[in-house]
């Protein structure tokens, strides 16, 4: 079944947004103490949005904070060691941003407001500066080719000059850090309708309910894509499915009353995150609370407006698969993003379960899948 990129990139926003609020509600209660397993980077490009090149404007930005969140793929573990796919082959090199969210969070009791960028939208990269003092001209590529190619402050950057909104934090999460809170909290269940075997994930895993899975095949579970039928789609509803589970597991008497799996996660949850140097406690404390409930009677969800999601562009000389966006809707969009112009008629988000799984239901027993 075929479903709609508006649809898609609301479940992607929620996927790495829902983290966040486990990570920022979990550590929120030590701050102080956990504050320096943060990692801290500086970021210039903060706050200096310049749009150019015919970029949209939003006609005035709004009261309140800018946060952009950035799900990264590198392979590099807390351990020193990389992710290695399971057929032996060697292991992905550098990071690329897998999700990048802007969230506005209002001044006032208003809700927040949410915008998820697909990671293959065509858009113009301004104009980097390496360390080593190359410089790479602006040009037009994936989305997230910006983070691969100049890091977190090239990303803000390009995502400052399409939208014309000043990015005031930034919050990045990656791979290892789903692996350690798995870990952390004991494991979760996994209810699997279809056997699955990818190669490069290492996901094995066979029809039915699998209890206490480690955070290393819960990790081959969310980045199994070449497993399933319909590829990057059914990946990005496995990892909404996924995360549920684990926002369950955290939240349940079993981590929350056990002091060591307790110290276990904060440690893994803090030491997951990569934040701008000016993100404090005051920070941690608005975006937990605006995005406790990621309902839509709490939170607005604006998808960015697209032509296609199946476009091509020729890139560095290769033709690429991209997805386009619908430049003459961006101006409302982001508009909407930043609290300027009124927001579209909210459309529920999809709580369907995702079509590798069926729905599961909990019992005092086991989690079981549901018939």
């Amino acid at each position: 079944m075929t479903r709609r990129p508006g649809r898609l990139i609301r479940r992607t926003a929620l996927t790495l947004a829902g983290l966040l609020v486990v990570i920022a509600g979990v550590a929120f209660g030590a701050y102080r103490y956990y504050d320096s397993k943060i990692t801290r980077i500086a970021l210039p490009a903060l706050g200096k949005a310049v749009p150019t090149n015919g970029s949209a404007t939003p006609a005035a930005v709004a009261t309140g904070s800018y946060f952009l969140l950035a799900g990264s793929d590198t392979r590099s573990l807390s351990d020193g060691s990389s992710f290695q796919s399971a057929s032996g082959s060697a292991a992905v090199t550098g990071q690329r941003a897998d999700t990048v969210i802007l969230v506005h969070i209002p001044t006032t009791s208003a809700k927040a407001t949410i915008m998820s960028f697909p990671r293959d939208s065509y858009v113009t990269i301004p104009s980097y500066t390496s360390s080593s003092g190359t410089t790479t001209p602006a040009h037009q590529a994936k989305l997230n080719e910006a983070f691969a190619l100049g890091g977190a402050n090239l990303l803000v950057a390009t995502i400052e000059q399409l939208t014309g909104l000043p990015i005031d934090h930034y919050l990045q999460v990656n791979f290892d850090g789903f692996r350690r809170i798995v870990n952390a909290v004991g494991g979760i269940t996994l209810c699997v309708t279809t056997s699955r075997d990818d190669t490069d994930s290492g996901d094995h895993l066979t029809a039915g309910v699998h209890p206490d899975v480690n955070g290393a095949a819960a990790l081959a579970f969310v980045r199994d894509r070449k497993g399933l039928a319909a590829g990057d789609l059914a990946r990005i509803q496995d990892q909404q499915y996924f995360l549920s589970q684990v926002m369950d597991k955290v939240l349940s008497a079993g981590t929350l009353t056990n002091p060591a799996r307790l110290t276990a996660l904060l440690s893994a949850a803090t030491e997951s995150l990569t934040v701008d140097q000016g993100f404090g406690l005051a920070q941690l404390r608005s975006l937990a609370s605006h995005l406790s409930s990621l309902s839509a009677s709490h939170v607005t969800f604006v998808a960015v407006p697209i032509t296609t999601a199946s476009g091509w562009r020729t890139i560095h000389g290769l033709s690429q698969s991209v997805v386009l966006l619908d430049n003459s809707k961006l101006t409302t969009a982001f508009a909407t993003l930043a609290g300027t112009a009124k927001a579209p008629a909210a459309t529920k988000p999809a709580t369907t379960a995702p079509a590798t799984q069926t729905p599961v239901t909990t019992t005092s027993a086991a989690m079981t899948c549901a018939p």
